[in-house]
């Protein structure tokens, strides 16, 4: 699994830089909330 650090270390060195970080906050976001759902269910 790549770690939120990774991801971000690429996100940095993209071009679209403002753009991917807000992307890629609301992916993790949208992650994390399924996982604690996945937690809660099981």
């Amino acid at each position: 699994m790549v770690t939120g650090h990774q991801a971000r270390k690429e996100i940095r060195t993209g071009p679209y830089r403002g753009y991917n970080t807000a992307a890629l906050g609301l992916v993790l976001g949208y992650v994390t909330l399924l996982g604690q759902l996945v937690m809660l269910l099981r």
